[in-house]
């Protein structure tokens, strides 16, 4: 019995063994266009550049939500900088006292609330958004060169789609 268990034991490992060597091996899904292939087509040439073009415009769209985003943060721990400095000088006899407190704690749920709802998803979408024209743009366009020349007669009249829009896949012949 003990003898089959090790059979059956080694025969496991052999098969684990096997399949790993066979993920090793796999081959990779051809791309559209060699690594390293000088893109000459003015279709190919046009879509690298007004990815280009659209992740410039999302960088900066997602600068200006991370600061958003940060301002929103330091006004927060500001918020709560306050609320412990006045919590040891609340006076519970006071009505006015407890209501300023009170007040002051609203102040720091409306924030909270406004990063959550607003804030955080904003960012949130606009890094979404701008990995996902990289991706297309790594995906496309790394590691191929533009013909120069074909490039400057592409950018004279380059009209890219509005972005929201998702580049179609290129044709097939």
């Amino acid at each position: 019995m003990l003898r089959m268990e090790r059979l059956a034991w080694r025969g496991g490992f052999a098969l684990a063994a096997s399949l790993l060597a066979g993920v090793g091996s796999a081959q990779p899904v051809p791309e559209t266009t060699a690594p390293g292939t000088v893109l000459t087509s003015p279709y190919d040439i046009a879509q690298c550049l007004c990815l280009e073009r659209e992740i410039k415009r999302r960088e900066t769209d997602l600068a200006a939500k991370r600061q958003a985003y940060d301002a929103l943060a330091r006004q927060i721990g500001e918020a709560q900088a306050t609320i412990e400095r006045q919590r040891p000088q609340v006076d519970v006899d006071s009505q006015y006292s407890i209501d300023s407190f009170k007040q002051l704690l609203d102040q720091l749920d409306a924030l909270k609330e406004r990063q959550a709802q607003i804030t955080l998803p904003d960012y949130q979408a606009a890094v979404a958004g701008y990995n996902g024209r990289v991706a297309q743009y790594t995906q496309r366009c790394s590691g191929h060169p533009l013909d120069p020349a074909a490039a400057e007669r592409v950018r004279a009249g380059l009209v890219c789609k509005p972005e929201d829009q998702p580049i179609a896949p290129r044709p097939i012949p």
